[in-house]
């Protein structure tokens, strides 16, 4: 379903104009479910706390207390940073934020609060707390290989991700999406008691037979944003090459794809100690050969599922016709002489990642 799903959306949006569209039937559906999701976790909790103030005994009240319990675990997640993130504020990084509200100035959208380092090769934008304030997590894998334009595309796309109607990003609906995933995973949990085996397998059996009701419910919701959701990637691929030119968003993409490998060479040069990773990372990306950094049509390569196989995404820039993109105005060697001070840190997480600890 998803590559028929991939070559029909990529016949469309080649051929008809680019515009956010109106809302359809799959996503007022999507908005539904989500809506019926948040009522299901309030009526839970009011629920839960009725029966135990009107008819308070041995079996209502530990019943009540579950039940808060359970509203509890599925109360909407509004996202917050993690308590280990590398954090880079306006001040520490004058360049780097000026860059992006460049962008947010051509591209007409909101400004980022807060930019966090990852040791990822990704980049993405989210919103946290009930202010909703935009976080860019920037991977400093991927970073550490692209171009100045490259760059410009990246944040490009990852801003362009404020306007470009993707409802998984939204409160109503992103928020449904995680708290469906946290009970699926809560409820798929093993538990590590072993003091009473027969006990622990019937319960998570139980558990286990009660995952598979929201289960089908998430993958309901995810199948209904499928299209809307891929539509979106593109859209915003489209709206970064207009903002900086479709060359640097189709080079990016192919850099992106190179994902795998590229973490594989810096655990490579963790395990052989290298003194400087990224250095043996640019020089691991020099000396790749021009055929392995394109995609052919044989490759399947896509960020992840909700993402449109990047292959498709490139042919989709190629198929249209742009104007010259604006080159980025801004300094990246002051860029990274910003970051430098907190690459430390990035290095740490692929360190951990590589030797297990």
């Amino acid at each position: 379903m998803g590559r028929r799903l991939a070559e029909s959306l990529f016949r469309t949006v080649t051929v008809e104009p680019f515009t956010v569209r109106r809302r359809g039937a799959a996503l007022w559906a999507a908005c539904v479910i989500a809506a019926l999701v948040h009522l299901f976790v309030v009526a839970l909790a009011v629920f839960g706390v009725w029966i135990m103030v009107a008819m308070p005994n041995l079996i209502t009240i530990p019943l009540g207390v579950v039940m808060l319990g359970f509203a509890a675990m599925l109360r909407p997640r509004f996202g917050r940073l993690p308590a280990d993130a590398v954090l880079v504020s306006r001040e520490q990084s004058p360049h780097l934020y000026a860059a992006l509200d460049e962008l947010v100035d051509r591209l007409g959208t909101r400004k980022v609060a807060q930019v966090v380092l990852s040791a990822e090769h990704n980049a993405s934008i989210t919103q946290v707390g009930l202010r909703r304030r935009l976080v860019l997590v920037l991977g400093y894998p991927l970073w550490n290989l692209l171009t100045g334009p490259e760059r410009a595309a990246v944040l490009g796309h990852e801003l362009a991700h404020q306007v470009n109607g993707d409802l998984r990003r939204g409160l109503l609906v992103g928020s449904s999406l995680r708290t469906l995933a946290e009970l699926v995973r809560a409820l798929r949990t093993r538990s590590r008691t072993t003091s009473f085996p027969i006990v622990t397998w019937a319960s998570e059996g139980a558990m286990w037979l009660l995952s598979w009701p929201v289960y089908w419910v998430l993958l309901a919701q995810n199948t209904l944003l499928a299209r809307s959701g891929q539509r979106a990637e593109y859209l915003a691929d489209h709206l970064s090459a207009t903002a900086t030119g479709p060359a640097a968003m189709a080079s990016a993409l192919r850099t992106v794809a190179l994902g795998p490998a590229a973490v594989r060479a810096l655990h490579s040069a963790v395990i052989r100690k290298d003194d400087d990773l990224w250095l043996a990372g640019r020089t691991w990306f020099a000396e790749l050969s021009p055929e392995r950094k394109q995609l052919t049509d044989a490759e399947d390569h896509r960020v992840d599922d909700s993402h449109p196989p990047t292959r498709l995404r490139i042919a989709a820039l190629q198929a249209r016709r742009y104007p010259p993109g604006l080159p980025p105005s801004f300094d990246h060697k002051a860029i990274d002489a910003e970051l430098a001070p907190r690459l430390k840190r990035v290095a740490e997480q692929l360190k951990a990642e590589a030797t297990g600890w």
